[in-house]
């Protein structure tokens, strides 16, 4: 059947090929089809479309839906429908008369009860308040913290701009979101962004945002900048004579912080594949969540930071032992035809609570420059910390002449000349210089055979 299929095909295009067919009617005239004198094709012409035969039909079995892949299709067409009758359920009801709108209201007003209840029996002065944002400042910093949540809502970096000149907005308020969770004494949650937060000290640089059930039992967010340590917030969580009000046995607080790494630099290929998520476990070097794809782990270890690092900036949070094992961490991938956002980001992190009458969470945040000497050169209150191996030197040997040679020379240079341009100029020649011993023989070599 193949060969006969083939003898079909070949009467129509073979001719055009060489001129050597014979029509296709006088082969099925031919009462000795079968000892057919001359052959319509030879071997090779044979063997030749036999095996576009096999190319095509493997290619067909190959892309070929799975049943898997049939079910998923079935499944979401059977979604797409019943969502689509729901649709058609509620506009059917909303012109059904009053009944059902006064019987929605009633069940709308109890579950408002009830989350008034939740809500105000521990922290009911903080149910109402301005919607303000309070900001702290240095030379390299400005943070907005928003008085809902105290949570910081955005982080420029003064010092630097973006390809565009405007500011360089590391966190956007628009999309970042960083709030904290517990579960008090009845055993229902509670988040920090569900309350306003009352400023207890504020100046320029230093901000305490509490949360009081009294004037002995409080959470306290303390956010502090200091000159000697440029990027970097000392930021501290303070549970005071909580004990009472917030349930025991499974009472650990948990941090919820989400974000998306807005695009800074004018190619974007580029900080797409350098942005990724990094973080390091105690006596571990750095690892790195991969950063061409969608990413999400599970950390069962404690740890002593994570990164939303970028081509050449960071926003980094730290604790020496603060942040438990459990830590989840999640990367999601750049919207097709997006160009100002790079992409998705999230962590959750807990910290531990027994119960204690004083207990206070000790963290750290860097937000800057990607830049290998002033990482190396940052204290977050971590031994070891390696922050600098945010920065990729490359793998192996190349790693180690770049740390060891390349960088030193180069602050060196950088410390004399004021021009990047010559800096890189000179800084080739000398590596020239140095690679001459090795390389002399081939040259020679080279020349002699010219």
């Amino acid at each position: 059947l193949p060969v006969f299929a083939m003898w079909i095909f070949e009467v129509r295009i073979y001719h055009i090929i060489n001129g050597k067919s014979y029509a296709l009617v006088l082969f099925l005239l031919s009462p000795q089809c079968s000892t057919f004198a001359t052959p319509l094709m030879d071997r090779n012409t044979v063997i030749g479309f036999s095996l576009i035969f096999l190319i095509l039909a493997g290619y067909y079995w190959y892309t070929a839906p799975t049943p898997e892949e049939i079910q998923m299709q079935l499944t979401q067409d059977s979604i797409a429908r019943v969502e689509a009758a729901k649709k058609q359920n509620i506009n059917q009801k909303d012109s059904s008369g009053t009944n059902s709108i006064t019987e929605g209201s009633q069940s709308d007003m109890a579950i408002d009860s009830t989350e008034i209840l939740r809500l105000s029996k521990n922290f009911g002065d903080h149910l109402q308040g301005d919607a303000n944002k309070y900001a702290i400042s240095n030379q390299h910093l400005t943070i907005d913290i928003l008085a809902k949540g105290g949570g910081i809502s955005q982080v420029r970096l003064n010092e630097y701009k973006r390809s565009n000149g405007q500011d360089l907005i590391l966190l956007d308020s628009q999309k970042n979101q960083m709030s904290w969770s517990w579960t008090d004494q009845d055993g229902d949650e509670h988040s920090s962004d569900e309350y306003f937060w009352k400023p207890t000290l504020q100046n320029d640089s230093v901000l305490n945002l509490r949360l009081s059930v009294d004037e002995s039992s409080y959470i306290e967010q303390q956010y502090a900048l200091s000159a000697d340590k440029p990027y970097v917030v000392d930021y501290n969580v303070v549970v005071r004579g909580m004990e009472n009000y917030v349930r025991r046995g499974n009472s650990d607080f948990r941090m919820d912080w989400s974000t998306v790494l807005q695009k800074q630099e004018k190619d974007m290929k580029w900080e797409l594949q350098h942005s990724a998520m990094v973080y390091k476990l105690p006596n571990e070097s750095p690892t790195s969540l991969k950063s061409t794809e969608e990413a999400e782990e599970d950390i069962k270890s404690p740890l002593q930071w994570f990164a939303f690092k970028q081509q050449y900036f960071t926003a980094l949070m730290a604790s020496n032992q603060d942040i438990l094992a459990d830590t989840k961490l999640k990367m999601g991938e750049n919207r097709e035809g997006d160009t100002l956002n790079i992409k998705p980001m999230s962590a959750t992190i807990y910290m531990a609570y027994k119960g204690e009458t004083d207990r206070v969470g000790d963290f750290k945040f860097y937000f800057g420059p990607t830049h290998y000497k002033t990482l190396e050169n940052t204290d977050i209150g971590i031994a070891e910390a390696s922050l600098e191996r945010l920065v990729p030197l490359g793998w192996g040997i190349f790693g180690w002449v770049n740390r060891g040679v390349v960088i030193p020379v180069f602050a060196f240079l950088q410390s004399i000349i004021g021009s990047t341009g010559i800096m890189i100029m000179l800084l080739t020649v000398i590596i020239k210089f140095a690679l001459l011993p090795l390389v002399y023989k081939s040259y020679i070599s080279t020349a002699k055979m010219r």
